[in-house]
């Protein structure tokens, strides 16, 4: 409504509207949040709980009226049409900066119950917004990096062991697999890459280390790399693996979801070391599922998923390190350990954790 005004006043005029209205609506959660804490029971709770609810989707409902009023955006939306304010719902969206949190808010509110956002600690001191964010109980993380873990091994886990405390609240609960889809009888891919052949399924991206992964096969003396996924990085991937590998160590391409279990049946290895901020990784438990042994990087999430059906690499940065871990798994005789493992995530196990997590809900 406001752009025919020039756009530095436009700016002007929604960055006024969005301070004033974090200004009038955070002192309110404030206020009812201190209530709560110094009347810790559970009645105040009950009683409190759903005005912060309110006080939230009010002040999204101020900042999706600022945005109307001083942009011109085109909203090209799908599919939610269908959801409803009274169920459960995981978000899992691409961050790309902080006007996607403004974009979910102003789509999802009111629709789906109140959005919370996983927070890095030092976020807590943000002025008002740390005070506010700590008030609707967003869980803060402490997320270190991969260079400072390499130089204090002794923080590895701490970070897990945080998510955990943080979401106490909530139920942790894995992926599942289908032990019925992928299994170890059935139909093969046929190949004429050098035996052993190891698998690597992910997107070329940098966070998956599918080059460290091509290194670490070239520093074993025989053996194949075949790769599965495409990504922004297919050309340099490609040029490091055939100069590495060459033709017959070295394969790369894309398949349906579909086939994924034959190429699972027709290797003698998984692997995928990606960074330590991986989500869960389906992969792995498909790979298991047809008894593929894996080599993963080590951390509590590969931990919990791999077992003791696989070698984990502490720096699969090291071309060598991650070569042996591939040498031994190849060596060793796994008998069924990898399809055992993955039988602890079939779907009858995963929905059964759904129903006690939502029976601890309804008990509450």
């Amino acid at each position: 409504m406001l752009n025919f005004l020039p756009a530095p006043l436009v700016g002007l005029i929604a960055t006024l509207l969005m301070v004033l209205n974090v200004l009038f609506w955070v002192p309110l959660l404030l206020f009812f949040s201190l209530l709560k804490l110094i009347f810790p029971l559970k009645k105040m709770r009950l009683a409190v709980d759903p005005i912060l609810l309110r006080i939230a989707e009010a002040w999204i409902a101020g900042n999706s009226g600022w945005m109307r009023l001083t942009q011109r955006t085109r909203w090209d939306v799908q599919g939610v049409e269908g959801l409803k304010y009274g169920s459960w719902y995981l978000v899992n969206c691409n961050h790309q900066s902080w006007v996607d949190i403004l974009i979910l808010q102003h789509l999802f509110n009111r629709r789906i119950p109140l959005l919370k956002f996983f927070l890095k600690q030092q976020l807590i001191w943000v002025p008002i917004m740390g005070l506010a964010w700590w008030a609707l109980e967003f869980p803060f993380m402490r997320r270190h990096s991969e260079e400072f873990l390499k130089k204090h091994p002794e923080m590895r886990g701490k970070d897990q062991a945080t998510t955990r405390k943080a979401c106490e609240k909530f139920a942790l609960i894995p992926n599942g697999v289908d032990l019925t889809q992928f299994k170890t009888t059935g139909k093969k891919f046929h190949t004429d890459l050098e035996r052993p052949i190891t698998l690597l399924v992910a997107a070329t991206t940098p966070d998956k280390r599918v080059e460290q992964g091509i290194r670490a096969i070239a520093s074993l003396k025989k053996g194949s790399l075949l790769l599965l996924g495409k990504g922004p990085l297919d050309e340099r991937v490609n040029k490091l693996g055939y100069e590495l590998l060459g033709q017959n160590r070295f394969f790369h391409t894309a398949v349906s979801y579909d086939q994924m279990p034959e190429y699972y049946r027709s290797v003698d290895l998984f692997t995928l070391c990606s960074v330590g901020s991986e989500a869960f990784g389906i992969v792995y438990l498909e790979a298991m599922a047809t008894n593929l042994p894996c080599v993963a990087t080590n951390d509590d999430s590969r931990r919990e998923i791999i077992g003791k059906a696989g070698v984990l690499v502490d720096n699969p940065d090291d071309s060598k390190e991650y070569g042996l871990a591939i040498s031994t798994a190849l060596k060793k005789d796994w008998h069924d350990l990898p399809r055992t493992q993955a039988s602890n995530f079939t779907w009858p196990i995963v929905v059964k954790k759904y129903e006690n997590a939502l029976d601890q809900l309804i008990k509450k």
